[in-house]
């Protein structure tokens, strides 16, 4: 799937005489996305046309608010993967700016209709954008007899009554409702990166552990010890994974995620691995030796065994 980083970049490679298209920001690509999507996909075939899919990097939020701490859920390049591989033919990455922000809704959509000339265009129910988000379904719709296509405004997606939204989804992993954010998400969420050198201590208590280097904006969930699975190239292991800062080793407030794999003892140093999280089991607490530190940890292996053998 082509993958390209700007409007003029995308147009003079593709030279699309028609597309259906979407806009947002996807960051998760959950259920609520996957449904503008597969709408996407659907009418792209039905016209025979490709599908095409802007989506912009920083979040809006980030810039016009200030964002300081972890916050998003995918890494821009996972978004352009997981839309591939529900059968979108194009993605467009552009970034995000306070000069983008600034910019009339009519001037951006007239830019977009030069370079992809879309017949239809799909976004959500409460879709926004231009200076002042001046650019609503109304408007948009409005712009579009003048411009050319056709917009579809998407109802809202529900899973157990709750609709799904990557704001929901980010409250829940941060309060521990791991199911509920994976049942919104249409998947586990995970946690990915090279495996770097600890400091060993773990080891030392009878506990191995892969420490993760994974993206410094990805969003981590609450402080916790979690049942994961821990995927190793095709094959999965389970595992027990501890995300935070570690109060009785060390207090130094840094932020760790560590993996112990259950009845595993390869070298996988450097290696990519992926953590799913599976369920959370307890917060991350302070013990008083690191002999109590140990008896938790055994407790702990036996509940994500059991979590994991009942696990879908």
């Amino acid at each position: 799937m082509p993958h390209f980083h700007s409007l003029a970049e995308a147009a003079s490679a593709l030279s699309l005489g028609g597309c259906v298209l979407t806009i947002g920001t996807f960051d998760g690509v959950h259920t609520g996305h996957q449904v503008i999507l597969r709408g996407v996909i659907a009418d792209a075939r039905r016209l025979q046309l490709p599908s095409v899919v802007i989506y912009f990097f920083p979040s809006p939020v980030e810039v016009l608010r200030g964002v300081e701490q972890r916050y998003y859920l995918t890494h821009p390049d996972e978004r352009a993967g997981y839309m591939s591989a529900l059968g979108i033919d194009h993605t467009i990455a552009m970034n995000f700016s306070a000069e983008l922000a600034a910019q009339p809704a009519e001037t951006f959509m007239q830019q977009v209709c030069q370079a992809l000339h879309p017949a239809i265009i799909r976004v959500g129910y409460d879709f926004a954008l231009g200076k002042g988000r001046n650019g609503d379904i109304p408007a948009l719709m409005k712009l579009g007899n003048e411009l050319g296509y056709e917009l579809i405004s998407v109802a809202p997606e529900k899973v157990d009554s709750e609709i799904a939204s990557s704001s929901k989804i980010r409250f829940l992993l941060k309060t521990g409702k791991i199911r509920s954010a994976a049942r919104l998400l249409g998947r586990p969420y995970h946690l990915e990166g090279p495996v770097i050198r600890g400091d060993q201590i773990g080891a030392k208590l009878g506990f191995p552990t892969a420490n993760l280097r994974v993206w410094d904006r990805l969003l981590l969930p609450l402080n916790g010890v979690y049942a994961t699975l821990a995927w190793l190239d095709d094959a999965y292991y389970p595992s027990v994974t501890n995300i935070g800062i570690r109060p009785t080793i060390t207090g130094s407030g840094e932020m760790r995620v560590e993996t112990h794999i259950l009845d595993f003892s390869q070298d996988i140093y450097d290696r990519i691995l992926k953590i799913e999280l599976v369920d959370f089991l307890r917060p991350e607490k302070s013990f008083a030796s690191r002999s109590e530190l140990v008896l938790q940890v055994q407790q702990d292996i036996a509940h994500a065994r059991e979590v994991l053998a009942y696990a879908p």
